[in-house]
């Protein structure tokens, strides 16, 4: 029950004994939670590919395209290649298909031969950087969903607690997408 009653609290002492009771307001952590499980995957790469699309224009001397499709232009410039999340460097290296994909980028524009093939530089999630990036952009998608649909409901110390661990959460997502575009 402690993890499921959204009105349950609960204090833990040193001794073994619990102390429980119900208050009128929502257990901002419980709520947290439940709403970081309902949040699907697609949303979390939707954010990251937003954050970064906002962030590109910072990239100097680069052409930045984020998660482009295939038919990209001949670029006379270096241009900064960076793909969805979906393609990651995974602990075994390179995918089968995120290989296929660079290959073609990087070879062909439509159904001709590329001229400048050496402006690519293509960028990838680690697994370990997607993983810590996504995990952020959950909590903070989570909490932005609570202040969203609990607003009227919570005192203003929760919703001052709240908007600190939106803030806390969005500023970290910050720097792990400002780590991938350096």
């Amino acid at each position: 029950m402690e993890g499921r009653a959204h009105y349950l609290y609960y204090s833990s002492t040193a001794t073994a004994t619990k102390r429980y009771w119900f208050y009128t307001e929502p257990n901002i952590n419980i709520l947290i939670n439940n709403a970081k499980s309902s949040i699907e995957r697609r949303e979390v790469q939707n954010e990251i590919l937003e954050r970064l699309q906002k962030n590109a224009g910072a990239v100097q001397y680069f052409n930045t395209l984020v998660n482009p499709k295939e038919e990209i232009p001949e670029q006379k410039r270096p241009a900064l290649i960076i793909l969805d999340t979906e393609h990651v460097w995974g602990t075994d290296g390179l995918r089968e298909k995120t290989s296929r994909i660079i290959e073609k980028i990087s070879t062909k524009k439509g159904n001709s031969e590329r001229v400048y093939r050496n402006t690519f530089l293509f960028l990838i999630c680690s697994e370990a950087g997607y993983g810590k990036l996504s995990t952020c952009i959950q909590d903070f998608l989570a909490c932005r969903k609570i202040m969203d649909e609990y607003k009227s409901q919570l005192k203003p110390e929760i919703k001052a607690d709240l908007k600190s661990k939106i803030d806390e959460h969005h500023s970290a997502c910050v720097f792990y997408c400002s780590e991938i575009l350096r």
